[in-house]
C-alpha cells in the first residue's frame, strides 16, 4: 500500500492548500478572499464583454457552483468592488460589472497571484511548467 506522502491526491490537495494560504495572506490587505480575487480577475479578463458577466456564467468559469458565486458577488457588491445591474434580456439574471476600485488594483492583486505561483514553481523550467499546466488542465477537463 502506499504512503498518504506519495498519493497523487494528497499531493494535489496539500500543494493547493499551501498556495491558498499564501495567496491568502497576501490578499488580506485588500479586504479579499482568493474566491473574491478569482471573481474579479474572471471579469476583468472578459475585456468588457457584458454578456459573459452573470453569475452563472462566472459560477461556469471558476468551476464552482451558483449559490457560492452569489455569495461571493453579494459580498464583493457590499465592498463596493461591483455593481450589479438588471440584465436586458432575461429578467432572471444579472450583469456583473467591476467599478474602479477594483480597476484600481487590478494589476497588484494579479501580481500577487502571479508571486504566489513564482514561489510554487520556482524549481521548474519553462517546460516543466508548461507540463505541468497541460496536465491539470487535462485532470480538470476530466471532470468535465
Amino acid at each position: 500500500m502506499q504512503v498518504l506522502e506519495e498519493k497523487l491526491g494528497f499531493l494535489l490537495n496539500v500543494s493547493a492548500r499551501l498556495i491558498f494560504i499564501d495567496l491568502s495572506s497576501k490578499l488580506k490587505d485588500y479586504d479579499l478572499t482568493t474566491t473574491q480575487w478569482a471573481t474579479l480577475k474572471d471579469l476583468c479578463d472578459q475585456d468588457g464583454n457584458i454578456e459573459n458577466c452573470t453569475p452563472a456564467l462566472i459560477a461556469k468559469r471558476l468551476h464552482s457552483d451558483r449559490p457560492t458565486i452569489s455569495g461571493v458577488i453579494e459580498r464583493l457588491v457590499e465592498k463596493e468592488f461591483i455593481t450589479r445591474h438588471p440584465h436586458a434580456i432575461d429578467r432572471r439574471s444579472q450583469i456583473i460589472q467591476v467599478t474602479n476600485k477594483t480597476l484600481s488594483i487590478i494589476k497588484e492583486i494579479d501580481e500577487a497571484g502571479d508571486q504566489v505561483i513564482a514561489k510554487a514553481t520556482k524549481s521548474f523550467d519553462a517546460t516543466e511548467l508548461n507540463q505541468l499546466k497541460n496536465f491539470l488542465k487535462r485532470i480538470i477537463a476530466n471532470f468535465d
